[in-house]
């Protein structure tokens, strides 16, 4: 774990002095700068799972929200960037959003992802991509045509290759596409285990994260994101949970 001096000095270079952290690429060009109310946000996040019945941040997460464009991506790159730079933990972030794909470098598109892996084969090793952050990787969603994207969220090669990476990592942390996006969000939600949902406080209607929730029926929903702070989960959101 990563001393409080490491962290302000920023032992990669990755936190500024503010408490500013900067997700960098191989090269160390930045990627995403997450400010420090973020990170506090994002950290205070992590202190509420870990203090939950005294459980540790769950090993595979998935991160979802209602509709496109609530920060999903922003949420679960800050996370993994959290816990890797305080906790010094090996981390994957896997992005399984092909309907809204957020790419990392231009080496994205050479190397591939994982459809890739999934239709052509292709070694799950040549398609990780290393960040310039410590414990730090990334795996790529790839390329793939609409009509294929059901086959691959239901495929068991899916399942294998988060399988694999759990055993590699500490922690996979999934992007997943909104559930007003596509059906199969759903699908790829039960492959995540727990979830955070990302809501976009005074964009996101209540009605709409009341539907995600129905949605998402017994799934695990450990907490929400709401703009750029972290909390338990809101109470019109935690009345519609099964058993609330």
């Amino acid at each position: 774990m990563a001393t409080k001096t490491e962290r302000r000095r920023g032992r990669d270079g990755s936190e500024h002095p503010d408490g500013t952290l900067v997700l960098m690429d191989e090269a160390g060009e930045p990627v995403q700068i997450v400010p420090p109310e973020v990170c506090e946000a994002v950290r205070f996040m992590v202190a509420r799972m870990r203090l939950a019945d005294g459980t540790e941040v769950p090993q595979r997460l998935g991160i979802i929200a209602s509709l496109a464009g609530e920060g999903v991506t922003t949420v679960t790159r800050s996370l993994g960037l959290v816990l890797s730079n305080d906790l010094g933990r090996r981390v994957c972030l896997v992005d399984l959003n092909w309907w809204s794909l957020s790419p990392w470098s231009n080496d994205d598109v050479a190397r591939g992802g994982v459809a890739e892996v999934i239709a052509a084969g292709a070694s799950l090793d040549a398609v990780l991509l290393p960040t310039g952050n410590p414990g730090l990787t990334v795996l790529p969603a790839g390329a793939t045509a609409v009509s294929e994207r059901p086959l691959l969220a239901n495929s068991l090669e899916l399942e294998s290759i988060l399988a694999e990476l759990g055993e590699r990592f500490d922690h996979v942390l999934l992007d997943l596409p909104a559930l007003g996006l596509t059906s199969d969000a759903l699908t790829l939600a039960e492959k995540a285990g727990p979830l955070v949902l990302v809501v976009r406080h005074g964009v996101t209607a209540e009605s709409d994260v009341e539907a995600t929730v129905d949605q998402l029926g017994g799934l695990p929903l450990m907490g929400s994101i709401l703009n750029r702070y972290a909390t338990k989960l809101p109470g019109f959101v935690k009345r519609r949970l099964p058993g609330a």
